[in-house]
């Protein structure tokens, strides 16, 4: 299920859109997705979020695939 996965998604975003970036030590992009810029960071996102879905989708055909 990627229910959780979307909802800390949303939370990091909403993160970052209230409070922005921030400066060391205070930083609030804990992953670095921010550092090159809004539309990198769209992408890294987008890819984590692609990634993710082929492996839960993966992992359920072969959950199916052997009952």
């Amino acid at each position: 299920m990627m229910l959780p996965i979307a909802l800390y998604g949303v939370f990091y975003l909403g993160n970052i859109a209230i409070n922005g970036i921030g400066t060391f030590p205070n930083k609030n992009d804990w992953y670095g997705f921010f550092l090159f810029g809004n539309r990198i960071a769209v992408v890294i996102i987008l890819i984590l979020f692609t990634v993710n879905y082929i492996i839960g989708f993966t992992l359920r055909k072969l959950n199916q695939k052997n009952h």
